[in-house]
């Protein structure tokens, strides 16, 4: 935890074998230590591109943080094993909180996308940020505000799945969207704590989503409060020509 943070990074490159990044671990390490001033501050450097290894299995809380110089994110392929399944990696809470992305690039195998974790994004860059993400089908939850403050981002995709996304609150509060997809007959549901439309994961949004035909009567006839259908709130069936 903290081993690299504000140490003044250009450039991070992982081994192979990598399983683990910790808490805080290269926070703020795009800025050089400048003697009595608080952990946000110091001579920016330029940190500006990170690629995960397909063997990391956690992502700790704040691991990133205000890394305001990077820009880009990536995700090695993972390749699924004999049972089908995906070697497993969780994005913690506040892991890339406050960075300058405006490229990301999730692979299968992510399972979970903790609170806060790329919020305000935008903030540090000027207003720009990545306007669109695929959400792989191997996402399992998105926790409260993930994706606040992505100011550029219109367009999510949830890739072709068969179970359910659960969302928490408010998880793209002030971003942009207009469109969300999901692709296949697994749902967007909302966690237990998401009672009201005032905690609904698209709260204060205007947008349509687009949903498998299949499955477009659940959402329209759906009595939660998060995600039932307003003049803010639109479903309809994803495009025969694909998205």
């Amino acid at each position: 935890d903290l081993a690299f943070a504000k140490t003044g990074l250009t450039e991070v490159t992982f081994g192979a074998n990598l399983e683990t990044i910790g808490a805080c671990a290269f926070a703020n390490a795009d800025k050089v230590p400048t003697s009595g001033k608080p952990v946000k501050s110091g001579t920016n450097v330029q940190l500006s591109a990170v690629n995960i290894p397909a063997s990391v299995k956690s992502i700790g809380m704040g691991a990133f943080a205000w890394v305001g110089s990077l820009e880009t994110l990536t995700f090695d392929e993972r390749t699924a094993g004999t049972d089908g399944e995906y070697k497993a990696v969780t994005i913690g809470n506040y892991a890339f909180y406050c960075c300058g992305l405006t490229s990301l690039t999730l692979t299968d195998g992510v399972t979970a996308i903790g609170n806060y974790a790329f919020a305000n994004d935008s903030a540090t860059n000027g207003g720009n940020s990545f306007n669109s993400v695929s959400v792989p089908k191997t996402v399992a939850s998105i926790g409260t505000n993930a994706f606040q403050y992505v100011s550029a981002l219109t367009s999510v995709t949830f890739e072709e799945r068969e179970s359910n996304v659960i969302l928490s609150n408010k998880v793209f509060v002030y971003s942009g969207l207009t469109s969300v997809y999901v692709k296949g007959t697994g749902k967007i549901v909302t966690s237990s704590t998401t009672t009201t439309v005032n905690n609904s994961p698209f709260y204060n949004l205007t947008l349509t989503i687009y949903v498998d035909a299949t499955v477009l009567d659940e959402y329209t006839a759906t009595t939660v409060p998060a995600l039932k259908p307003s003049d803010k709130l639109n479903y309809e069936a994803l495009p025969a020509e694909g998205v």
